[in-house]
């Protein structure tokens, strides 16, 4: 259809003459797309030429040449128009002079995208519940809409916010991209009772949300409010009685020039998120606290931000979620204040003047924190005295170069499941006593002076993962051994670490995946002490003088995946061939090995040419796959 110009009667056919004609009697969905010399679609002044009684759904995509079309549907309820940059129209009567005449009486949803010479809507849309416009720029008036429920306007003509006043069923409206809007419309405010989502984003001069005599107490059913990308944006209302009062979730994102938060926040009763992030000229929250209902509280990239007072909680008995992320300049927050009971991840990342956590997460036996992560916190010493909640399942520690120990009270955190500690450099010792019994995930990693493991490491029953990695001071496994429920065991980069065939591998009886990786001096494997059968899964990697496996796969009856990367001097795979189990093999950056397995050449190739799935590779050459 790409050389159609018109579309009308004449286009779906001739009526006999006789009597009236209907086109398409139970066409339902019906969509044109790419057709780029189509330029009209005109229906019949012939009142007994009719067409679409049925028609449900109709789409007109990417027609440039499409000026207007102008086919009243009685029963069509979803119109999606894009990218159709020529269309001006798609009304008989763009005037006013015709009310009477109802178009689309029975439309529920529009969409209108990439129609920049669009210039007027149909008079009144009486059915319509959702409305879209996108890069309609010519597009001054809305119609009458009394049953809008929801509004999506991007990049679109300023004016049309004037005509919002009228739309008072609305319950969600999202605004993007609309210059020369310093504040919302005041009958808009006003008049928007019912209105329970609102976002903003994207408004280069938007100072407030609206008139400072009329504030937003107006918007008595809003729930959420978002405003982001507003660069010039000042502040909410400061007092309680021009906020939203039943708002419950409020979002305030890349607001450069906001300096503060309303000083009566704790009065919003029923905010349950916060999320303040990259407002660069905030410095400090109200002395007031936050609201006692709030649940989920999220600071984000606040270069300025210099504390958190420890009122901020003070009647808050509600927070289950606490995010600090990258504020630069916090050097303490909450720091003589009680944390809510409630409190069950807690998040505090890229703070670097951060000198101490709270006190209140030694302060309570009654709180339910579940998480704690502390990441690239390079001020941060150590730990608040005292215990941590012992509710505590996960800790995560990573790149906080002064930390020199753990919590002393890390034995008694029964229900801790998950320990990861990464990039502490000091840290030389574990706390005495070990780990708790119940772990069942240990991640240690560039701890560049951990000379040792917890104590009591083999009586840790339920661990199953155990991750050592680039700890270059790290003499030695526990002599006593690794716990028997190990299922997953990596050891990484640790080159002072005491030879393998002392760590009792042979013992881990339920150990699926083995990976070994950086050990210079390990030329062989034992076999007085194999790896354990249970095996499913093996990787061996930068071992530049290992010469021989075979003592490692004679055992391994269950091996289905085996990786050796980066082992420069091993020749060839064990005379015996491969496990019959093996699904995958990966070789890479093996020269002598993999010249041994090229296909149909190599000496090897027969032990592995029945495996699934081979991938050889010597730098970026690929051998086989």
């Amino acid at each position: 259809m790409h050389g159609i110009e018109h579309v009308g009667t004449n286009f779906f056919g001739d009526d006999d003459g006789i009597g009236s004609t209907i086109f398409f009697p139970s066409l339902e969905t019906l969509k044109f797309e790419d057709m780029e010399e189509w330029e009209d679609w005109s229906s019949s002044e012939d009142e007994r030429l009719r067409g679409f009684p049925s028609l449900r759904e109709l789409s007109i995509f990417r027609c440039p040449r499409l000026k207007y079309f102008s086919y009243g549907f009685a029963s069509l309820e979803k119109l999606r128009i894009r990218n159709c940059r020529a269309l001006t129209t798609f009304s008989h009567n763009p005037t006013l002079g015709n009310l009477e005449l109802v178009e689309f009486p029975s439309l529920q949803l529009l969409i209108l995208v990439g129609c920049s010479e669009l210039d007027n809507l149909p008079i009144t849309l009486p059915s319509l519940r959702r409305l879209e416009i996108d890069g309609c720029e010519k597009l001054a008036a809305l119609p009458m809409m009394v049953e809008l429920c929801t509004l999506y306007m991007m990049d679109s003509n300023a004016e049309l916010l004037g005509w919002m006043m009228e739309l008072r069923s609305l319950i969600c409206l999202h605004l993007t991209h609309i210059p020369l809007v310093k504040y919302l419309p005041e009958g808009f405010i006003q008049q928007s009772a019912k209105l329970e989502e609102l976002s903003l984003v994207g408004f280069p001069d938007l100072e407030y949300l609206a008139d400072e005599r009329v504030g937003l107490a107006h918007l008595v059913s809003l729930q959420r409010l978002t405003i982001s990308h507003c660069p010039k944006f000042v502040a909410l209302p400061d007092e309680d009685d021009k906020l939203p009062p039943g708002l419950k979730y409020l979002d305030l994102k890349h607001c450069q020039s906001l300096m503060k938060l309303p000083r009566k926040l704790h009065n919003l009763e029923c905010l349950t998120e916060l999320r303040i992030e990259w407002c660069s000229k905030i410095e400090a929250f109200p002395d007031m606290g936050l609201p006692g209902k709030l649940k989920r509280l999220v600071i984000r990239d606040c270069g300025a931000l210099k504390f958190l007072p420890q009122e901020l909680l003070c009647h808050n008995n509600s927070l289950e979620y606490l995010e600090v992320h990258k504020c630069p300049s916090l050097a303490s927050f909450l720091e003589e204040g009680n944390l809510p009971s409630t409190l069950t991840h807690m998040r505090v990342e890229y703070c670097k003047t951060l000198r101490s956590l709270p006190e209140g997460l030694t302060r309570q036996d009654n709180m339910t924190l579940k998480y704690l992560e502390i990441d690239n916190c390079s001020s941060l010493v150590s730990f608040p005295n005292g215990k941590l909640p012992t509710t505590l399942e996960r800790l995560e520690v990573s790149d906080c170069s002064k930390i020199q120990t753990l919590p002393l009270s890390l034995l008694n955190l029964t229900s801790l499941e998950k320990l990861e500690v990464k990039s502490c450099p000091l840290l030389e010792h574990f706390p005495k006593g070990g780990l708790p019994t119940n772990i069942k995930s240990v991640s240690i990693s560039e701890c560049e002076n951990l000379k040792s493991l917890p104590e009591l490491f083999h009586k840790l029953r339920r661990l199953q993962k155990l991750e050592i990695s680039s700890c270059p001071s790290l003499l030695s496994l526990p002599k006593q051994g690794l716990p028997s429920s190990l299922r997953l065991l990596i050891v990484t980069d640790c080159e002072k670490l005491n030879p393998i065939h002392q760590w009792r591998l042979h013992k881990l009886s339920s150990l699926d995946v083995l990976t070994i990786r950086g050990f210079p001096g390990l030329k062989s494997f034992s076999k007085e002490y194999p790896l354990p059968r249970s095996l499913t899964s093996l990787s061996i990697q930068r071992l530049p003088h290992l010469e021989s496996v075979s003592e490692m796969l004679d055992n391994l009856t269950s091996l289905e995946k085996l990786t050796i990367r980066e082992c420069e001097k091993l020749q060839s795979l064990p005379e015996t061939g491969l496990p019959a189990t093996m699904a995958e093999l990966t070789i890479q950056y093996c020269p002598l090995l993999e010249l041994s397995c090229e296909k149909d050449k190599g000496k090897d190739w027969s032990k592995i040419k029945n495996i699934p799935f081979v991938f050889a590779v010597n730098g970026m050459k690929m051998v086989r796959s």
